[in-house]
């Protein structure tokens, strides 16, 4: 239940993005989307608490998302880098000597994510009432 209703808000937030937003939100949002997606995918590659597979497709989808934010300017591309390495950590957490129970990871994981669809959808938004203004202040342009 708790995991369709995080599918069905990521559609809507990712829409909002994909729709409104300009070619580097629709490039953000296909390597967060496709980081989810791979994330199911791998998620069985394992080496005690490590999952490895989950691990460096969130790493990949990090330095993503940074190359995305030094090239384009959007501030929910800087959030959204941010809080993919919040992910990344939660991943090295695993392996240090501190124990990070799982259940503390997967919650840390599940707001950082809900933060990147507010972002997501903020940032679309903001994009397109700027773009916008642009049109109407300068109509001839």
């Amino acid at each position: 239940m708790l995991a369709a209703g995080l599918w069905a808000a990521t559609i809507v937030a990712f829409g909002f993005a994909a729709g409104l937003g300009g070619r580097p939100d629709r490039l953000a949002v296909g390597t967060l989307l496709a980081s989810a997606l791979l994330s199911t995918l791998v998620k069985d590659l394992q080496v005690d608490d490590l999952r490895w597979g989950v691990a460096l497709v969130d790493a990949l989808a990090f330095l993503l998302l940074t190359a995305l934010a030094t090239r384009y300017n959007r501030w929910w591309l800087i959030v959204a880098a941010g809080l993919q390495l919040v992910v990344v950590l939660t991943h090295v957490a695993a392996i240090g000597p501190g124990f990070i129970f799982n259940w503390t990871a997967v919650s840390i994981r599940w707001v950082t994510w809900l933060a990147l669809l507010a972002a997501s959808g903020t940032g679309a938004i903001e994009a397109h009432v700027i773009r916008r203004y642009r049109l109407e202040s300068h109509p001839h342009a």
